[in-house]
């Protein structure tokens, strides 16, 4: 994983540069308790504007987590809020579009859901 500072973007990448998986590290477990983590902390100890997720099998249930996060209401004096959200390839279904169009409906913050390479099906547009 990566973070960059300058821009508040932490980054998971499913394969490194040799191009050998890094994703049986990365489990769906792994990334719901992760984002109750990020909901503890913030917007007290962090100032996430962006979280990514590259070729990670985070599938439904991680995203269960990083909706608890994105969720929560920006504090502008604080926190911004979560701006960008990309799930790139991690094997979503529906089912976490649904999660994400509940949960994220009231955000005003994200500006940004970046849902490529998942097999969302007809009913996840």
């Amino acid at each position: 994983w990566m973070v960059n500072e300058m821009s508040k973007k932490i980054v998971f990448a499913g394969e490194n540069r040799e191009g050998s998986s890094a994703s049986d590290k990365v489990s769906s477990v792994a990334v719901k308790q992760f984002g109750k983590a990020l909901k503890e902390m913030c917007p007290f100890y962090c100032n996430v504007k962006a979280l990514c997720f590259w070729r990670l099998p985070i599938e439904d249930d991680g995203v269960k987590g990083i909706v608890e996060f994105a969720a929560k209401p920006p504090k502008p004096d604080v926190w911004e809020g979560l701006v960008n959200l990309e799930l790139i390839e991690c094997n979503l279904s529906s089912v976490s579009c649904d999660l994400l169009g509940e949960q994220l409906a009231n955000n005003i913050a994200l500006k940004s859901l970046i849902l490529d390479f998942n097999p969302l099906g007809d009913e996840g547009v």
